[in-house]
Order: C-alpha cells, then sequence, then structure tokens
C-alpha cells in the first residue's frame, strides 16, 4: 500500500533523495506550504536571501563549489523575473540546478491574480526544461527527471512550477528512485588485423 503524503512534503523528500543537502530560497506566499513542510526534514538546510537574483546566485556558487545537484525556490512571477540573470549566468556555465516557483492554485490563474504569470514560457529560454505540475500523482516522477536532466552533461537549470493546490494536497504515491545517465565512455578494445601488403 502506497503512503499518503502531502506535495509539500513529498516535494522536499524528493530533493533530499536526489543529494540535495540546501534549498535556497525568498518565499512569500505561494511558498508558504514548502516553509511549513521543512519542519518535517529538519536534515535540509534552509538559507534564505532577501532577493531572488541573490537566491539563484548563492545556489549556483554552492554548486560550483561542491560540483554537487542544487535546488532553490522564488517566488511567482515577479520573483522568477528578479531571479532571470542570475539563471541565466547559471545556464550559460552549465550549473546542476532544479529551480522552482510557488504558482497560484491551478483554475485560480484565469481570475488573473496580483503577482500571476505563465511561469513555465518565462523559464523556457534559461533552462533545459520546464514544466508545471498538475497533479500530485506526478510530483515524484518531474522531480526525478529534473534532477536527471539538470545532471546529464551539457549540464545546467531546469523549472518546475508548484502551485499551491498541488503542495496542498495529499495523496498515496510512490516517491519511486533517483537515475542518471551515465556519460561515461571509452573505445571499445578491438584488435587490429595486418591487411596484407600489396605492392
Amino acid at each position: 500500500m502506497k503512503n499518503r503524503i502531502t506535495g509539500r512534503s513529498a516535494f522536499l523528500a524528493l530533493l533530499k533523495d536526489e543529494g540535495i543537502t540546501h534549498l535556497f530560497g525568498n518565499p512569500g506566499t505561494t511558498e508558504l506550504p514548502v516553509m511549513h513542510a521543512l519542519k518535517d526534514h529538519p536534515d535540509l538546510t534552509y538559507v534564505m536571501a532577501m532577493q531572488e537574483s541573490l537566491v539563484v546566485a548563492i545556489a549556483d556558487g554552492f554548486s560550483r563549489a561542491s560540483g554537487k545537484l542544487v535546488a532553490c525556490n522564488v517566488h511567482v512571477a515577479p520573483g522568477l523575473g528578479n531571479a532571470m540573470g542570475s539563471l541565466f549566468n547559471a545556464a550559460f556555465t552549465g550549473t546542476p540546478m532544479i529551480v522552482t516557483a510557488g504558482q497560484q492554485e491551478q483554475g485560480h490563474g484565469l481570475t488573473e491574480p496580483v503577482l500571476y504569470g505563465p511561469l513555465v514560457q518565462m523559464a523556457q529560454p534559461l533552462v533545459k526544461w520546464a514544466v508545471e505540475v498538475t497533479r500530485l500523482e506526478d510530483l515524484p516522477r518531474i522531480v526525478r527527471r529534473a534532477a536527471k536532466i539538470a545532471t546529464t552533461p551539457p549540464t545546467g537549470p531546469v523549472f518546475i512550477s508548484l502551485p499551491g493546490d498541488i503542495l496542498n494536497a495529499e495523496a498515496g504515491i510512490e516517491l519511486g528512485r533517483s537515475t542518471r545517465v551515465d556519460t561515461r565512455c571509452a573505445p571499445r578494445m578491438k584488435r587490429c588485423r595486418r591487411l596484407p601488403h600489396v605492392s
């Protein structure tokens, strides 16, 4: 039987299983579910910065210094907009990074709320892959794929939009397991057959 888990707790558990030790962020209202879930994951260090460009820049520096996959969370459309310059730098240097942003609840965007924007379309020009989670059951597959894409050469950032209703939902889901593309290769050693000398 599948364990029941909230989207917010599943999200953090998935990050940790992918090797994430620090989550860099600048939270707003749409990120509150993630902040609430952090108390259940004390082994995940939250590093707060006061503006989104700094959040991504600090995560970028942490990845370059450690050589590891990193994760950062920014605040809805204006926050993602603030992060774009640093996201450009991370893309240019090939930093393996999962960037997430809290999104308004699904359907709420139709009312054009304050700070709303099409996050996936905003991020797409600067990332290897961008997606919005539309079903809690897809969250594990999306986070697993994001980690794999970010760490597969040429490495680089990926983006996930996290609607509030997905983070607050609860369901019985399987978290799956981490996978990586093995890009190490070497030519197969083969004996060379000497051709007969032709005069």
